[in-house]
């Protein structure tokens, strides 16, 4: 992502100004001293590209090429008769070293960055295998056998109950049948006894008294006779409503059994659908587990041919870094120096040890995972294919951990002993309590084993020619802070791509009043600067930056700037902004990372700025600048109305009036000196 910067434009042309002093004030030495003027050349084109405040990952290839570059230019200086010279070009070739290893160590960790990426990806793909493998498992561990068995033997009992209560029933129900056939026939005879009895009593009305009175008894014997045949048939009817009940009851009972028999084999249909879901489901899972293992068989391929190139990058840096020592030490053995200068020469060689025990760590961590990684997938159940393969990887990558382990200790304990030789300044006491820590780290088994899945980010401080303890992780920011730092991004990618300074610099924030004074500085001189830009590219149809690249002095500096990254593509970075996740790093603090390059964020005034820090190894550099940009303004706007004013015909001419004025002011920032530790 390119990180919209107008701010950096000013400051490149500030660079610039500068740099081209520089070059003009070389050309007028004395052509027979070429010693010098290579020593002179490399330590301000050193000073140039370390000062400059850009990024390296956009312009990797560009910083070798300017490295290559200075180490070749150096050749000269190493060659001169004086200790003196040969010194000082050792020191300056060990920072060119270490600049070139830094860019080295920064493939190194992108190339890290990828193997993180496809680690994470390989332990997902295990865990979906594992997981899969162990759901396939219990779905098809599940026997719906027992559960059938159950409900048939119950099944069984409610149809013998059933059939129980059937036979209660008949029996009742027979028994009210014969009570009421029987209440029936006695109902039947009480009926014809009735009949019988009108019958006599019809007949007594037509004969005499005497035999009158024999026939109405025998109608009364038949009235009484029918009386009995009813009161039985009352009784037999009772009898049957007494038993009623006992029927109803036991059809209640058959009723309740017969749904408890349904009720089961319903239970039977649903069990064998669970079953045939559990079968279906295990066979996806064990599908999708074929496929997590073929997943990890690529993945592990890949990491495989990773480290393949992985480890030749580390080599490489760490190559470049011994190199670097080298030549600072014997600067610091040879003569010609003050004692001060062997000191900081013996103090840059501790440094590139250091760094040199850093990148070679870099090479641990990476081991450390993927020798994890692979006992885990040794260890795999069921087993993954090629287990076998697995196991030797395994005990292989292990082998190889404990001897990158030992050779990181050997490199923290040489740039350590070289720390305690160059004694005596308080960077060396820093930086000998980080190896301990380091060390500490190197030597601490609950370390190892708790990174088991924690795979290096390539995003470790890498940095060689000055090292720094590494910043922790930092938790996502919530959404709110979140969505206040993409605005904040946007709005600050929109006032760059307008060049609107009032706006840029309302967006920024410094970390302390040595980069708040900084800013109104180069706000002040932003505006001047960007003005004159404008002045030559109405006057010459190109801006100054333009035609100093063009320019004899120009010529190998340009690129080293990012002139060609400079404008970048903001559009795009507007639209990147909405995938690039907060940090939170504080209760009102923030920071984004895009390609390793971080961005910090601090909520000032109740609104969110970008925070401006001056990195300490950096520091002089930009202070050197700093420190005349009050100058260059007050140039800026002299050659803008010069150049208005048409006093300048050509570009060549209006550049060299530029080199006289400008010398003078590039002699107060130091730039062509040795500064910083060991000349680093």
């Amino acid at each position: 992502m390119t990180h919209p910067a107008s701010d950096r434009k000013a400051f490149r042309i500030a660079f610039l100004m500068a740099a081209a002093a520089a070059s003009f004030l070389i050309g007028g030495c004395d052509d027979d001293n070429q010693a010098a003027e290579a020593i002179q050349t490399a330590s301000m084109r050193l000073d140039s590209i370390s000062g400059g405040g850009a990024s390296t990952a956009p312009w990797t290839s560009d910083r070798l090429k300017v490295y290559s570059q200075i180490v070749t230019g150096l050749e000269p200086a190493l060659a001169s008769d004086l200790p003196g010279e040969v010194s000082a070009a050792r020191l300056l070739k060990s920072r060119a070293l270490a600049g070139q290893a830094q860019v080295e160590a920064d493939i190194a960790a992108q190339q890290q960055r990828g193997f993180s990426h496809k680690g994470a990806s390989s332990w997902s793909a295990l865990d979906r295998y594992l997981s899969s493998q162990a759901l396939a498992s219990a779905l098809e561990e599940y026997d719906p056998e027992p559960a059938f068995e159950d409900i048939q033997g119950t099944t069984r009992e409610r149809e013998e109950d059933i059939a129980t209560a059937w036979a209660a029933k008949k029996k009742v129900d027979d028994a009210i049948a014969d009570l009421e056939k029987r209440a029936e026939g006695s109902l039947a005879q009480a009926r014809t006894r009735r009949e019988q009895e009108t019958q006599f009593r019809a007949r007594a009305a037509d004969v005499s008294a005497t035999q009158a009175a024999t026939i109405i008894e025998d109608a009364a014997k038949e009235r009484r006779a029918a009386d009995l045949h009813d009161v039985d048939a009352a009784r037999l009817q009772a009898e049957a409503t007494n038993l009623s009940p006992q029927s109803l009851s036991a059809q209640a009972q058959i009723d309740m059994l017969t749904a408890q028999k349904q009720l089961l084999a319903e239970a039977r249909q649903e069990i064998e659908a669970i079953a045939t879901v559990n079968r279906d489901k295990a066979k996806d899972a064990r599908e999708a587990a074929a496929t997590a293992a073929a997943d990890v068989g690529r993945l592990l391929d890949e990491l495989i041919a990773d480290r393949q190139s992985i480890d030749p990058a580390i080599d490489k840096a760490a190559a470049t870094l011994k190199a670097a020592a080298t030549e600072a030490r014997q600067a610091a053995s040879g003569d010609g120096l003050s004692a001060d200068k062997k000191s900081g020469a013996k103090l840059a060689e501790a440094s590139r040890l250091h760094a040199l025990a850093d990148v070679i760590s870099l090479r641990t961590s990476g081991l450390r995972s993927h020798a994890a990684l692979l006992s885990a997938l040794a260890s795999a159940a069921p087993t993954l294919p090629d287990g076998g393969k697995l196991s030797a990887a395994a005990d292989q990558a292990t082998k190889e951990l404990e001897a990158a382990l030992a050779a990181a200790k050997e490199a923290y304990e040489a740039a350590k002993n070289a720390y305690e030789s160059a004694s005596g300044r308080s960077v060396s006491k820093e930086q000998i309590e980080r190896i301990a820590a380091d060390l500490d780290k190197l030597a601490n088994p609950d370390q190892i084993e708790a990174s088991r899945r924690d795979f290096p980010s390539g995003d470790e401080d890498l940095n060689v020619e000055e090292s720094a303890p590494v910043e922790g992780d930092a938790p996502p920011a919530d959404e709110a802070t979140t969505a206040s730092v993409r605005a904040t991004f946007r709005d600050l990618a929109d006032a760059a791509e307008k060049m609107d300074i009032e706006a840029i610099f309302s967006k920024l924030q410094g970390a302390s009043e040595k980069e708040s004074s900084l800013l109104r500085d180069a706000k002040s001189f932003a505006g001047s600067a960007l003005a004159f830009e404008s002045a030559c590219k109405e006057k010459f149809d190109k801006g100054f930056i333009e035609l100093f690249k063009e320019s004899p002095m120009g010529a190998g500096l340009g690129d080293q700037f990012g002139f060609s990254q400079f404008t970048g593509n903001l559009a795009e970075a507007r639209a990147e902004i909405d995938t690039v996740e907060v940090f939170s790093t504080g209760p009102q603090s923030a920071r984004i990372t895009q390609d390793g390059e971080p961005l910090n964020f601090i909520r000032s005034g109740g609104q969110w700025k970008v925070l401006v820090e001056i990195p300490a190894e950096m520091e002089a550099g930009i202070q050197g600048f700093a420190s005349v940009l009050p100058d260059l303004k007050v140039l800026a706007d002299e050659m803008t109305a010069d150049v208005k004013a048409d006093k300048f015909q050509t570009p060549d001419v209006m550049l060299m009036a530029l080199f006289q004025k400008v010398g003078p002011i590039m002699q107060k920032t130091g730039l062509g000196g040795m500064g910083g530790p060991g000349g680093g």
